[in-house]
Order: C-alpha cells, then structure tokens, then sequence
C-alpha cells in the first residue's frame, strides 16, 4: 500500500504528467534548486535553531540567528541553483530571507505563548479503505488552556486570503494526524505564518469538515491508482520544472531557444510551422476562390498539418515552436459510434440499456460516452461488448497561435 504526501497528491492536481515521471517512472533528474527553494529552507533552519534552543531553555538574539542564517547561505550557496526572475539577484533573495527572520522575532519576541512539542515533527494520518499518508509539521505546539497548534512558515511571495487556508488540505490532514495521536487534541489551531508580509492567518476545522476531507482525499487517490493517462497541464509552475525537456509541452521549445539563428531555421518543426503559418495567412487573403487557389492551399495545410502530426508522434511533442508561432498538436482518441441509420446502433443502445449507462449517455455522443466509461464502474464484458460495436479511433487536431516563447 502506498504511502502518500500532501506533495504527492499536489503534484498530481497540478500535473499528472509531473506526477508519473517522479512517482511511477522515478525517474532519476539531477535536479537543481530553485533560489525560492533555497532560500524558504534557510529560514526553516533558522526556525529550527530558534525553536530547538530555546527547548534548552537558550534564547537567541536577533543577531545570532540572522549571523546563523548568512553563514548557512555562504556554505550552501552554489551556481548551480537557479533564479527564474533574472531581474532579481541572489542578494536581493537573501535580503527577503533575512527580512523574514526579523520580522518574526519581533513579531514573536520572546517566544512564551506557546510550548513547542515538536519541531519538523513527522506526523502520520491514517485514511478510510486502509490509506496511510505522512507528512512534516514545522512546528507542533500547546497553548497553556490546552489547545493545540500546528504551525507551518511560507516565505512565498503570495499572501492568500481567509477563504483560501480555510479550504487548505495539508494542515488540516495533518490536524487528523494530530488527533489520532494525541487523544487530548480535541482543539486544534491552524497556523501560517506568511513571513515575507508578516502576516498570520489561522483557521480551525470541526469534525465534519474533517471526515469530508478524508472522503474527498481518498477519492483523489482512487482517481490516481485507477489514472490511465497522465496528461501535461501547463501552468506557471513550468517555469521551476525540472522536466521541461522531456515533456511534450516544453521539449521542443527548450530545444530550439538557445540555437543560433541558422540552426534554428533548419529545425525540422520549425520550418514546418513557419510553411503552415504562410500558408495560412496566404488563405485568409483570399476570399473567394480563383482557378482552384483554395483548394490548392487547403490542400497543402492538410500536408503540412499531416508532417506536423508525424512529428509530434515521433518525437513525443504537443508544442512545436519558433519565433513568432506555435503549433499545438492534439492527439487523442473517439468512440466511433454506428451512424442513425445503421443496425448497429440499435445494438449500442441495448447495450448501454443492460449496463444501466443510458441515462449517463443517453444521445449516444462519442464525447459522453467517453466521459462515462473513463469514470469507472464499467465491467470488462461490456467494455469489450462496445468496443466491438463503436470501436475506438485516433483524432489528431493541429492548431495555429502566436508564440508564447520570449523573443529569440
């Protein structure tokens, strides 16, 4: 049985193409940090340092922990980490590190509101249909009436509202695990410290909150284990992915940014979405068609889209690149469904009638039955029964936008 993490199902909600190459694939990328990474674990360090001594009954002055803070970052500091915002130096994120640090000492000064039972201490959650997931706490503590208090520092440079922690899932699963532990945690307190604004936002779950999160993380499990694709989903978080040049998203476009001119013109994909975009621009200049110029036209995007698609197969792309287009090569599959007039449909929808999926499907739409049967819940035998009937098909669509690439 699997053992899950907040990372692990986040990674799955944000991309499950990320998902498969870290935990089903493994695959094993010399990954560097990002310098929003390094510099979030620096301060958790410092917290540490400040937490842990002051179990030894040592209180650090500010000046201690902001001398602990820089003598980490110059041991650890390499070229190799990656700053993504190249307008910011690695100064300038020190200065944010060490901005957070004071900012809560004098927040917090001198750290008696509560007493520390852990730090980064590890908590294990135990879920419906024998599902188990762990995780870090950054900070677990206890008021004096008794409350306790889950405590997590975020050096983020996004400050989200009430609503948003309210709906958070990592320290309310992590709350669950508390009070499986603790049988006298019937009070839990979850704590964010948004360090980079000094801001503090806390939230509480009752028990019925709780037991919809399990329910609802369990399902996000099934769905994982029962996943038969695992498509890339682009986002901002790209731009810190260590998989660019492997996923069909980014491959192509990682690989012709940094080739010279020349070079970059020879590229197969490119001179093919550079003959595409004239041809269609050479389209839309005609409006009606003289001695066959449509059909000739037409006819050559549909062998330039063909090339495309052979390409994107070959090569594993959905994005091929240059400097002022894209092409966005979709491939995908259908259920052919038996046209109105032919016998078989009639035998699709007894089908679909004796499996009890009518109602799901009822206007025998390939799209919808698609949607059903990808849901679950269909057994093998009728599997088998419609695919013999509205056997699956390969759907390719090529489209033409501008370039989301910087400027070559």
């Amino acid at each position: 049985m699997t053992t899950y993490s907040h990372s692990r199902l986040s990674t799955y909600e944000n991309c499950p193409l990320k998902f498969k190459y870290t935990y089903i694939d493994k695959l094993d990328r010399d990954r560097r940090d990002s310098v929003e990474a390094f510099m979030g674990g620096l301060v958790h360090e410092t917290m540490e340092k400040l937490y842990h001594d002051l179990s030894y009954t040592k209180l650090n002055a500010l000046e201690e922990l902001l001398a602990f803070y820089r003598q980490r970052w110059a041991q650890e500091w390499t070229d190799e980490i990656i700053i993504v915002r190249k307008e910011y130096t690695a100064a300038h994120y020190q200065g944010v590190g060490e901005r957070c640090i004071g900012d809560y000492y004098r927040h917090y000064h001198p750290f008696d509101q509560t007493r520390t039972l852990g730090i980064e201490r590890e908590v294990k959650v135990s879920l419906p249909r024998d599902h188990r997931l762990r995780g870090y706490m950054d900070r677990l503590a206890q008021q004096p009436d008794g409350v306790y208090e889950i405590h997590d520092y975020k050096t983020s440079g996004h400050l989200p509202g009430q609503p948003d922690v309210d709906q958070d899932r990592q320290l309310a699963l992590y709350q669950i695990g508390v009070q499986q532990e603790f049988r006298d945690a019937t009070q839990v307190r979850l704590i964010w410290h948004y360090m980079a604004f000094d801001k503090t936002l806390v939230s509480e779950r009752n028990q019925q909150q709780l037991e919809e999160l399990q329910l609802s993380t369990v399902e996000l499990i099934r769905q994982i284990e029962s996943a038969k694709g695992f498509p890339p989903h682009k986002s901002a978080l790209c731009d810190w992915c260590e998989f660019q040049d492997i996923c069909p998203l980014w491959k192509h476009p990682t690989k012709v940014k940094p080739l010279a001119p020349k070079e970059f013109k020879k590229d197969s994909g490119v001179k093919l979405v550079n003959q595409l975009a004239k041809l269609k621009a050479e389209r839309q200049k005609i409006k009606d068609s003289v001695d066959g110029q449509l059909e000739a036209i037409d006819a050559r995007v549909d062998e330039v889209e063909s090339d495309l698609v052979e390409l994107a197969k070959r090569e594993g792309l959905e994005v091929i690149q240059v400097s002022q287009h894209q092409a966005k090569v979709k491939l995908g599959t259908k259920w052919k469904i038996p046209g109105k007039n032919d016998p078989q449909r009639e035998d699709l929808v007894r089908i679909l009638h004796q499996a009890g999926l009518w109602d799901d499907v009822s206007t025998v739409d390939s799209y919808a039955l698609d949607a059903r049967l990808k849901s679950g819940g269909v057994d093998a035998v009728t599997l088998k029964q419609i695919e013999h009937i509205a056997p699956i098909e390969e759907t390719t669509r090529v489209t033409l936008s501008k370039a989301e690439l910087k400027e070559r």
